[in-house]
């Protein structure tokens, strides 16, 4: 019999092997080439789409300050993309104001390379980037009028200088204290100290204190004439005055510095401005003690930043109260109200030093109340939220109240020295708890505010809508008898997300 032989099969050729290897190579390879060349090509349109983009963010926010001149906004943003690398003849740049106070920057690349695009035949992309700011200018603090920080006790002094006694009363002094004077008595940023040492170098220092004091505006339109700007009692007199809490051989000496019209594009900041002129006033002096004394002469519209100071001395002990004015050809020294036409008009910014002081509130329902001017909240504020902080408020009263433009008293969210203090909305804040067990290591004050900063977090409606020249609120103060009020304090008005800021589009 034959038997079948078993046959193995042949060996795999090593050369057989070794061409499917070289194919398979030879495509991988060409993909791994596409794809490292996709790579690179993603990777540069990523870069150059995040440079673009910082670009336009940046000359946007540049500009927005600018957005009332198209012009001027424009060669802002031109500056600032070539600041940021961008070449404006080989980018095409946009810009242009949309609705509102803002500002659109608008750029369009069309040679991004694309390495592996060249495999197709496309040697470059256009990418597009746009950026929206928007300017939320700052917020006018203190009253609409030519007048800023007059008592309810002036009218006799104002008018035995020859001024007519205004038709409102704002209720409250302007006022800074003296450097050794601590931040407990109501100066948040003049306080050299926080805390009550036998001398300045023994107390906590304060951490908000500003050597530059504090900044106001006056607003100068087109053809008011020569606008006067003058100072009240400047002086810090230690008898027969408005200044309160008088120590011998103590002093609170006042440096105003008045600045032109802003030329940098940083129309709320004075370190580069140009100054126009300045005084100090380092003594009580007879002449100026109960009188007006005349700073500058503005011989030109716009918008004249003051800032007003005290010296860090070791001998400076005191609250010197004053008040600031405008007065115009047209008005004298009448009290006129902004925006007439040839009315100057004087602002806080930032923040606003007052001594609220008031010998006879007026009688409501509920007791007595006295208003003090706040703010000036317009339409560019509708949807936006608002932080109305106060320092060290309210003392010797029972309620504080934010009114709107129309009297009506607004829901807050209430923050004590910044920390979340309430979990509803509150109609009024309770400033009437006082005794020892507030009293605070190393201080004096013993109610339940004192040495704490205050914080009301309030929406604004989306549908607010006040006229062009309202918009003006107030706070009110309560108390359940006629009291004579006397609250050292500094209060500021923000915006939440700051003046300038980017809009998503």
């Amino acid at each position: 019999m034959i038997r079948p032989t078993s046959r193995q099969p042949d060996p795999p050729s090593a050369d057989r092997d070794d061409g499917v290897v070289a194919v398979w190579f030879s495509l991988l390879l060409f993909v791994l080439v596409g794809l490292a060349a996709l790579v690179v090509d993603v990777g540069t349109w990523y870069l150059r789409a995040q440079q673009l983009q910082g670009a336009a963010d940046a000359a946007s926010l540049a500009a927005v300050v600018h957005w009332a001149n198209q012009t001027e906004a424009q060669a802002v943003a031109e500056q600032s993309l070539r600041t940021n690398g961008i070449d404006t003849t080989t980018v095409t740049f946009t810009g242009e104001r949309p609705e509102g106070h803002r500002y659109r920057v608008t750029l369009q690349d069309p040679a991004v390379p694309a390495y592996f695009g060249k495999l197709f035949g496309k040697t470059a992309i256009t990418l597009k980037r746009t950026a929206l700011a928007e300017f939320v200018a700052p917020v006018q603090m203190g009253s609409p009028y030519n007048y800023l920080g007059w008592s309810n006790n002036t009218v006799e002094l104002v008018a035995a200088n020859g001024v007519a006694a205004p038709a409102t009363q704002p209720n409250f002094w302007l006022a800074i204290n003296g450097y050794c004077m601590a931040k407990e008595y109501g100066d948040r940023h003049s306080a050299g100290f926080d805390g009550n040492g036998s001398t300045c170098s023994s107390a906590e220092p304060n951490g908000e204190y500003r050597p530059q004091g504090y900044t106001f505006a006056v607003k100068v339109p087109v053809n008011a004439g020569t606008t006067t700007i003058a100072i009240y009692d400047p002086g810090f007199c230690t008898t027969g005055g408005i200044d309160l809490e008088a120590r011998a051989g103590q002093d609170v000496p006042l440096t105003v510095t008045v600045y032109n019209p802003d030329t940098a594009g940083t129309p709320t900041k004075i370190v580069d401005d140009e100054v126009h002129s300045q005084r100090a006033f380092t003594h009580c002096e007879a002449a100026e003690q109960g009188h007006w004394v005349n700073l500058a002469g503005l011989a030109s519209s716009g918008t004249y930043l003051l800032s007003v100071k005290t010296d860090n001395g070791a001998e400076s002990f005191g609250v010197n109260a004053f008040a600031l004015r405008a007065t115009t050809p047209g008005y004298g020294e009448k009290l006129c109200q902004a925006p007439a036409a040839d009315c100057s008009h004087v602002f806080a910014l930032t923040d606003i030093p007052m001594l609220n002081t008031i010998s006879a509130m007026a009688t409501t329902s509920r007791g007595v109340a006295a208003n003090f001017g706040l703010a000036r909240i317009d339409a560019s504020y509708a949807g936006k939220q608002i932080v109305v902080e106060m320092w060290d408020p309210g003392d010797g009263m029972e309620t504080i109240e934010v009114l709107d433009d129309h009297g009506h008293p607004q829901p807050f969210t209430l923050y004590v020295d910044r920390l979340k203090a309430s979990s509803a909305a509150l109609a009024a804040l309770d400033v009437s708890a006082c005794g020892h067990a507030y009293l605070q290591p190393n201080r004096t004050g013993t109610c339940m505010y004192n040495d704490k900063l205050v914080g009301l977090l309030i929406d604004i409606p989306t549908s607010y809508n006040p006229d062009a020249a309202a918009g003006w609120w107030q706070v009110r103060y309560k108390a359940g008898t006629d009291v004579t009020l006397t609250d050292r304090t500094t209060w500021s008005v923000r915006v939440v997300g700051g003046s300038v800021h980017l809009v998503p589009t």
